[in-house]
């Protein structure tokens, strides 16, 4: 009888370990295959207040975070350690203040292998330009690697701001009937924006994309202003 027990309990050991040998390499299986949504704590799948409550019990040593993947999505700052910056910024997230993470925002900053975008605002709103691929526009992009090129522009004519760039571009010009949000250069060394429409010899530079003609008149019609172009 003795020996029989002792048999079944040396059974239920090896499989006891088999099992849980199969259970880690499943769960290890998994965590490579999950992708992190960053925010996510407790690992429900959701980003709640109860994962900015679970950080705050981590770090005052109270249920600490065992999981690397757990740890990974808790540090939203991008700063590689889990702080109550953290804590804020989920709070921060869930009442709308931000709509993404910092460490989502390094996730898309370009790489070295790709063009940097040229940015643009106009007295300090942000517009997006769909720039043309001309030598012109090369020559623009080559000119603010390195600085921010501030411009200060004059309304004109009633539909459009121009100023000096500072520098001459290489021109293509040819006869153009420009449209609201058309950016075209003239003389060689003049940006314009256009909030309205006007015909004359201009190389293309771009067209901002993302206002309206009521929003752009709004922007630039209302006395002289300032544009500034950078990466």
């Amino acid at each position: 009888m003795k020996k029989m027990i002792t048999i079944t309990i040396t059974v239920l050991m090896l499989l006891s370990v088999l099992f849980v040998g199969v259970n880690a390499e499943s769960n290890e299986t998994l965590s490579t295959q999950n992708t992190i949504l960053y925010g996510d704590a407790d690992g429900d799948g959701e980003i709640t207040i109860i994962d900015a409550t679970r950080i705050q019990r981590h770090l005052v040593g109270v249920n600490p975070l065992i999981s690397e993947e757990n740890r990974k999505a808790a540090i939203v700052s991008g700063d590689d350690e889990l702080s109550v910056i953290d804590v804020t910024l989920i709070q921060r997230r869930l009442s709308g203040i931000i709509s993404r993470f910092p460490v989502e925002e390094q996730a898309q900053q370009p790489t070295e292998t790709e063009d940097p975008v040229l940015m643009m605002t106009i007295d300090g709103t942000p517009v997006t330009v769909a720039w043309e691929d001309n030598e012109a526009v090369t020559a623009l992009k080559e000119y603010c690697r390195d600085q921010i090129l501030t411009i200060p522009m004059s309304m004109y004519g009633g539909f459009e701001q121009f100023g000096s760039i500072g520098t001459s571009l290489p021109r293509n010009d040819i006869q153009t009937t420009t449209h609201s949000g058309d950016i075209v250069l003239y003389s060689g060394d003049q940006i314009v924006v256009f909030y309205g429409s006007n015909s004359w010899a201009y190389t293309r530079l771009g067209h901002i994309t993302d206002k309206s003609q009521d929003e752009l008149t709004a922007l630039l019609s209302n006395g002289d202003i300032s544009i500034s172009l950078s990466y």
